[in-house]
């Protein structure tokens, strides 16, 4: 009977999910920032996917010709062109590559192990509990951002190991989160059924407690893109993030450095594309977790 029950909890469960999300969408799109957001998202997205056919130069090409001089602005280089004549339109076009590679593989890595840890800590309780907390208790005391600059200045600085470096210091906040879910979650009566017909711990986490807890990680992990794209800019402009003559809107700040006056045009497009692009996802972000909240309507 029990079983029957929590069978039939399940079923009822998926269905106001489903609902959910059609609600969600609902809430969504009233919200035309959040919306407006997206479309950028999408735009920043189909961009990086297709930059080799898109970009009209090779974004490492040098032209000497131009006499190491800066070119502005022009309908045959339309963002101009750093010192060694670069395209800095293409270089923007392939930075966009590197800054949502960074974005999404660095979010992906602390989501994947924050959620795991976060359940088990939650659901498991005891020592496992204890443990778990006091490492994300240590995590959050260290200023993240100086242990992310110490670890580049040890390690070869390389794209990979931004994606890496920070998403390995970043699972501290999604694991309290991930924890506080699994703690409401592990009451519920389809995974005390789940227990008593013989469900193992890690299946019960797997198939019962992280999908029913996703939505507010995916608010998270939304923000924290913008988050690592704006750290992996920082580091590329102080040298210690990507690394010429690889693209990234961070070393093109960097390089533009010595011609704010003369060239301006070198710092003012990959400016607005950091900031475009850290805003429209933090919009999209506040976007879903409106949509996602059962008091707004």
């Amino acid at each position: 009977m029990k079983r029957h029950a929590a069978s039939s909890e399940k079923k009822l469960w998926e269905k106001h999910m489903n609902e959910n999300f059609l609600l969600m969408w609902k809430k969504f799109k009233k919200n035309k920032m959040a919306l407006i957001s997206l479309i950028l998202i999408s735009g920043f997205i189909l961009t990086a996917i297709f930059a080799s056919y898109i970009a009209p130069y090779n974004p490492d090409e040098q032209n000497a010709a131009y006499g190491g001089e800066p070119q502005p602005p022009s309908a045959k280089h339309l963002f101009g062109t750093d010192n060694y004549g670069r395209d800095l339109f293409s270089r923007a076009i392939f930075g966009t590559r590197i800054s949502l590679l960074v974005g999404f593989g660095s979010v992906g890595i602390y989501m994947i192990i924050g959620i795991i840890l976060g359940a088990l800590s939650g659901y498991t309780g005891g020592l496992t509990d204890a443990l778990i907390m006091r490492l994300s208790d240590i995590m959050l005391s260290i200023p993240v951002f100086f242990f992310i600059i110490a670890l580049q200045a040890i390690f070869t600085p390389s794209v990979w190991n931004v994606i890496l470096v920070i998403g390995l210091t970043g699972w501290a906040a999604p694991t309290r989160l991930m924890r506080a879910q699994a703690l409401s979650l592990k009451e519920a009566l389809f995974v005390e059924a789940a227990k008593s017909y013989g469900g193992k711990t890690l299946y019960i986490i797997f198939k019962h407690i992280m999908p029913n807890a996703l939505s507010p990680m995916i608010v998270m992990a939304t923000l924290g893109i913008a988050s690592a794209i704006l750290m992996e800019s920082t580091l590329s402009f102080l040298g210690l993030g990507i690394q010429e003559p690889q693209a990234s809107w961070g070393n093109m700040l960097m390089r533009a450095q010595e011609y704010m006056s003369s060239a301006p045009w070198m710092a003012l497009y990959p400016g607005i594309l950091i900031m475009t692009t850290v805003i429209a996802f933090n919009f999209f972000g506040d976007g879903l977790r409106d949509a996602l909240d059962p008091k707004t309507s």
